[in-house]
Formats: structure tokens, C-alpha cells, sequence
């Protein structure tokens, strides 16, 4: 095997810009262009540079500029060169990494939350409730099968009682106003759940809990497991 040519043994622990798709450069530079050069009162290149950059103005705009988009605003409006919805979202970026890079930016965020731990955290929700989802259905067809199979046995007849377990769990109430009286005798009425109440604490969970569906088949609650 021949060596390396020393170049591109030099380039291996170079920033890869080649690897930033032109189009993200070509709608930062249609932004850019746009305040700096194109508008009646231009505001000069680089004029982001000559004084202090507000962290959160820019945030604002990256995410006005980010729901125009979503919305379906492919374009933006108030632009003279019709400049696309993400173009305004690269230049701001653009901006801002700018300013933070140079030191020229006021950090005015508001104090550290608990943003990245809360979605930590749902996402554990979510991945459990797609589990149980994924695994009732998994049940419920063996169930299927088995009667298929073993129509009348003791297994089938515990199957329907399970059921019935589940049902004797859930009730039909009509919905109620915040003082709990009975909006109108024929609005359309709604299943919630009465609730079930943990063996081991003592606590009572119901449908709208994670801890509902892991107490209803007989399992510990998150509390005390």
C-alpha cells in the first residue's frame, strides 16, 4: 500500500467545510446580501460586527422565521428579493454565530431551564407508551389465534375475563363544566377511567398517568417499583 500523500494527511484534521451543502451557504448569503447590500438603506456588510449582537433578537427571528415555513410560508413577504423562509433562518445564523464567535454578543437568554431533561424525559414516556401499545397488540392477536385455535377452553375464558377486567375499569360519563354540572343531557358522552390504586403505596392512578396501564396489570406504579 503506497503512503498517504502528505497533504491529505494534513487535511484529515481540517474543518470539512467541503461537506456544507452549497445551499445552505447560497440562502445565508441571500439574507446577508439582502440587509447588506440590496435594501433601499442598505445596512453594509459585516455591519453586524460594528456593535453588540442581542442574543435573543436573533433567536426571535430564526424562529419567526422557522414558523413561516412550517405554516407553509415558502417565501418571505416583506422581502424585496422574495428571499426564501430559510434563508432568513441561515443569515440569522449566521449573525448570531458570528457575534458569539467574536465575542460580540449580549447573552440575554433567559436563565438555564430544564428543557433537555424534560424532553429526556418524555421520551421515555413516549418509548414506554409505543411499547405497551405495540405489546397489547401483540397480545391481543395471539389472543385471536388461540381462540381460533382452542375455541371454548379455559384459556379463552380467562381472556374474557381480563376483558371484563378492563371494562369494569372504564366508565361513560357525560362531559362536565368546570363546577361539575352536566353540560347539556345530549352532548356526546366520553369513556375516562374510575382509576386503580397501587397494591404496594397506595397511590391511585388513571388514564392520563404513565403509571395507569403498569398498576392495572398488576404491576408496581414508578413510585415504588
Amino acid at each position: 500500500m503506497t503512503d498517504p500523500n502528505p497533504k491529505q494527511l494534513q487535511g484529515d484534521y481540517k474543518v470539512p467545510l467541503h461537506l456544507v451543502p452549497p445551499g445552505l451557504t447560497i440562502y445565508a448569503a441571500m439574507a446577508l446580501g439582502e440587509g447588506g447590500l440590496w435594501k433601499a438603506t442598505p445596512y453594509g456588510p459585516y455591519n453586524f460586527r460594528d456593535s453588540k449582537v442581542e442574543v435573543m433578537t436573533y433567536i426571535g427571528g430564526i424562529m419567526r422565521h422557522l414558523v413561516d415555513f412550517l405554516d407553509g410560508t415558502d417565501n418571505d413577504p416583506d422581502s424585496p428579493v422574495n428571499k426564501p423562509s430559510l434563508a432568513g433562518v441561515a443569515g440569522s445564523l449566521a449573525i448570531l454565530i458570528d457575534a458569539i464567535e467574536n465575542g460580540n454578543a449580549i447573552d440575554n437568554r433567559p436563565k438555564k431551564g430544564n428543557a433537555r431533561a424534560m424532553m429526556d424525559r418524555f421520551e421515555g414516556e413516549i418509548r414506554a407508551m409505543k411499547q405497551r401499545v405495540a405489546d397489547k397488540v401483540e397480545f391481543e392477536r395471539a389472543m385471536e389465534l388461540m381462540e381460533e385455535e382452542h375455541q371454548g377452553d379455559a384459556d379463552i375464558a380467562e381472556y374474557e375475563s381480563q376483558k371484563q377486567r378492563v371494562a369494569d375499569n372504564v366508565e361513560v360519563t357525560p362531559p362536565l363544566d368546570g363546577d361539575g354540572e352536566i353540560v347539556h343531557p345530549t352532548a356526546p358522552r366520553r369513556r375516562v377511567t374510575k382509576g386503580v390504586t397501587c397494591r404496594n403505596c397506595g397511590n391511585t392512578y388513571h388514564h392520563y398517568s404513565s403509571n395507569f396501564l403498569a398498576v392495572a396489570s398488576g404491576e408496581r406504579c414508578r413510585v415504588c417499583s
